[in-house]
């Protein structure tokens, strides 16, 4: 999740990043009082749609070609080494003070994010992702969401590539801002007639599958690649240059006000707030490109929770499951914070960072993220195996019957 457009980091596109992890993060602390702060996540979809394609657009339009391998090289080493570091405590901290019967669940979400398949495990599972699951990685099912789209891209652009090499009209195709962002227009509307009709036939629960997959998502990754085509427009118009700053600022405060204040029931998928989320985060990108790096939201402070936003992202549930894991209470704000901000910064300076910058990682940084994985495939193996279950059994509550440790 690091910005790029023109080959440098927006500084505003950070601070709705950091815009988006904060209200998800209020959201699952206090989940009645901001009832919308899950939005966040349609936030980071918009911003993912921007943010990739504006580099495979790049790369297109000066190369003439674009490099799948180095694509999926660069997004692995930006995602997963951080993502095992997470997944490994997470892992053992569940093995170790969670009940055995939740340990089954919480390996196989593990390993399903880290083969890009969280969405389809909680989707099996039919999980509820607003019925307060207890899952500590419940909210990886958005990460391996995002991957797959990163792959469809892949797959869209090779075979675009492709077909404009050997067929001329392909030359003629509209890929423009205007007529992508016309068919995230139609694709949503396509969407809304296709679930009415579905949940009249009732046939299965298409809201779960809508919310799930990229399939439900592709008009909010649609509207980002919208923007990133439109801002290879050379000339900016003269009212962005002037009023730019000031009206993608109203735009961001009416965001804010979209995530944090509202207070109605969220039940539906396309309901108006996800849609105004997508295309006013869009929108934002789009009218303040000519001055990314002004604004109150790309001060510093700003930036550098935008910086920190992935791991940040992987980092709150845990901690607040576990909290409730060992209480049984909400956990308090200023300790979740700093509880979050601490664990946080280490993944960031010990795996994130070195991994992302582009440089060669220290032989350290390798064996953490190769350690971690192990710990994770090892984990799973041994809960598969049973070899836990007893020894969790013993220690919890010993010569209690195995099946009481599920309600201790």
């Amino acid at each position: 999740m690091s910005s790029a457009t023109q080959g440098a980091i927006r500084r505003d596109v950070q601070g709705l990043r950091a815009i988006a992890v904060i209200a998800v993060f209020l959201f699952h602390l206090y989940p009645d009082r901001y009832t919308y702060g899950y939005l966040g996540v349609d936030v980071f979809a918009v911003i993912s749609g921007f943010v990739v394609s504006s580099v495979v657009l790049r790369e297109v339009r000066n190369a003439g070609s674009f490099r799948v391998g180095n694509f999926v090289r660069r997004r692995a080493r930006r995602l997963l080494p951080v993502l095992v570091f997470v997944l490994a405590i997470t892992t053992l901290t569940w093995l170790v003070f969670a009940p055995v019967d939740t340990h089954g669940d919480v390996v196989g979400a593990a390993v399903s994010a880290i083969v890009i398949g969280a969405n389809v495990f909680f989707h099996g599972q039919s999980t509820d992702y607003f019925a307060g699951s207890d899952s500590p990685l419940i909210h990886l099912w958005s990460l391996s969401m995002e991957e797959q789209f990163y792959l469809l891209l892949v797959a869209a652009v090779s075979l675009l590539v492709i077909i404009r090499r050997r067929v001329s009209i392909s030359h003629k195709i509209p890929l423009g801002g205007s007529a992508l962002l016309v068919l995230s227009l139609g694709i949503l509307g396509v969407i809304a007639w296709v679930r009415s009709t579905v949940s009249a036939a009732n046939l299965f629960d298409f809201e779960n599958f809508l919310f799930y997959f990229p399939v439900g998502r592709a008009w909010q990754f649609l509207a980002g690649i919208a923007v990133a085509a439109a801002s290879t427009i050379r000339a900016t118009p003269q009212w962005m240059t002037r009023y730019g700053r000031f009206v993608s600022q109203v735009m961001v405060v009416a965001l804010l006000a979209v995530l944090l204040v509202s207070q109605e029931s969220a039940n539906t998928f396309l309901s108006w707030q996800r849609i105004v989320v997508t295309y006013l985060t869009a929108a934002a990108i789009f009218v303040n490109s000519s001055t990314p790096d002004a604004g109150i939201f790309s001060t510093r402070t700003f930036v550098a929770i935008g910086d920190r936003s992935y791991s940040i992202y992987l980092w709150h549930i845990p901690i607040i499951s576990f909290w409730h894991l060992l209480t049984g209470e909400t956990m308090n704000l200023v300790i979740a914070v700093v509880a979050v901000m601490i664990a946080t910064e280490l993944s960031y300076r010990l795996v994130e960072r070195p991994f992302r910058s582009g440089h060669r990682p220290a032989r350290r940084n390798w064996a953490i993220a190769v350690g971690s994985l192990v710990i994770v495939l090892a984990s799973a193996i041994a809960v598969a195996a049973k070899v836990v279950e007893d020894q969790v059994a013993k220690r919890q509550a010993p010569g209690a019957p195995l099946a009481d440790l599920g309600d201790r």
